[in-house]
């Protein structure tokens, strides 16, 4: 197929990166290897809007980077990646966005009715002892929000792949036994199963706390604004690309205090978040020409 091909584009899960330890190694390996042989065809070689790093060893990003420099076109999709990839002289790049966000934006339409609805997403990504105090902390600010908001509970499900490693439901059911002892109002679990669902849940809340980085731009998509916890440089970087970094927290750094804080500013000031993040999801769609 690449022998025969005029064009291999590279779409992938969006990102290249890796952690410590042999399986990463492994996983990055195999990528890479269709990097290889790809550029070695007489084919245009493009990488779609991906996302770049952080790598678990620094020869992984200098071999990922060698790879990249001899495709024709690569497409990053926030300013951090591009950031790194400019270190190494590449003279391929070109800045875009996540290509979710040229998807039809929707302005949100749900009423603000007497019981304000903050949906959440949540993910395993950090060792047991510090995931375990960040959930306490994730679920003990949704607690403290509850208090100086009338609100229920949405939690919601973008990933669901426990055989590869994303147990979000065990996750987000702990969260929601934090929630439910605390005498917290928790709305019926709900899995997203496609992008038609995915509009009808997230614009069927008033705000979301999104840990899962499509959480927050398909929410963004339905007119919901949005305080995004972020695991890796992709969610800040998507964040700033819709205007509201500043409601943007790195996992490492969440307390229930400062997710408390972000939470009722996002909720005081969640109309002026919606058009910021409209206008600039419609700016995107309108400026964002792909010219390869």
């Amino acid at each position: 197929d690449y022998e025969t091909a005029s064009i291999i584009l590279f779409t992938g899960g969006g990102y290249l990166r890796s952690q410590k330890g042999l399986t990463q190694v492994l996983n990055l390996g195999m990528i890479l290897l269709m990097f290889y042989v790809a550029q070695r065809m007489r084919a245009k070689t493009i990488v779609a809007p991906i996302s770049f790093g952080p790598f678990g060893y620094a020869w992984q990003e200098k071999i990922s980077a060698s790879l990249l420099s001899k495709f024709n076109t690569v497409f990053l999709r926030e300013k951090t990646s591009y950031g790194l990839l400019k270190k190494h002289n590449l003279k391929n790049l070109k800045l875009s966005t996540d290509t979710s966000l040229f998807l039809p934006a929707f302005k949100h339409d749900l009423k603000e009715n007497d019981k304000f609805i903050l949906g959440f997403t949540i993910r395993k990504w950090l060792t047991p002892i510090k995931q375990r105090k960040f959930e306490r902390e994730y679920a003990r600010s949704i607690i403290e929000f509850s208090k100086n908001v009338p609100c229920v509970i949405r939690p919601i499900i973008q990933v669901d792949a426990p055989e590869y490693g994303d147990v979000d439901v065990k996750v987000t059911n702990r969260i929601i036994r934090t929630l439910e002892k605390n005498k917290i109002k928790v709305l019926p679990l709900q899995k997203v199963t496609d992008l038609e669902h995915a509009h009808k849940v997230y614009s069927g809340i008033h705000m979301l706390l999104g840990m899962r980085m499509h959480s927050n731009i398909l929410a963004a998509l339905a007119g919901t604004p949005f305080t995004a916890v972020a695991y890796e440089h992709k969610t800040t970087g998507i964040s700033e690309t819709l205007g509201v970094k500043d409601y943007c927290i790195d996992v490492k750094h969440v307390t229930r205090e400062r997710l408390q804080v972000l939470l009722l500013h996002a909720h005081k000031n969640r109309d002026t978040l919606k058009k910021i993040i409209y206008k600039n999801i419609i700016d995107l769609q309108k400026n964002q020409k792909l010219k390869i």
